[in-house]
């Protein structure tokens, strides 16, 4: 796994304090705490968070983006996961209280 540099864990921590307040980015993190071996389809995300579809794939599109969140694709279906990285992992933990 690649280890992030200082600049980008600590870009990273500022991000995830900027997803406190957004309050589904703060579930998506939350969620994936809770089940950090998770890899789910957006519907199931979405029905799991009682979130709209919009606002859902905005949101992990940016957490993505972010490489906070993983995405596979399986037979043209995308599937979401929590970063392998560790360090990443471990900074989502934290910030959400997970220890």
């Amino acid at each position: 796994m690649l280890a992030l540099n200082t600049k980008n864990e600590k870009s990273c921590q500022i991000y995830l304090r900027e997803c406190k307040s957004n309050r589904l980015k703060s579930l998506v993190l939350e969620f994936w705490c809770r089940h950090p071996h998770a890899r789910l389809t957006q519907e199931a995300i979405c029905y799991a968070l009682e979130s709209n579809r919009k606002d859902n794939l905005e949101a992990l599109n940016q957490l993505v983006l972010m490489r906070i969140l993983n995405t596979i694709v399986v037979n043209g279906i995308t599937f979401y996961s929590l970063s392998e990285n560790d360090e990443i992992r471990h900074n989502v933990y934290k910030a959400f209280g997970m220890h």
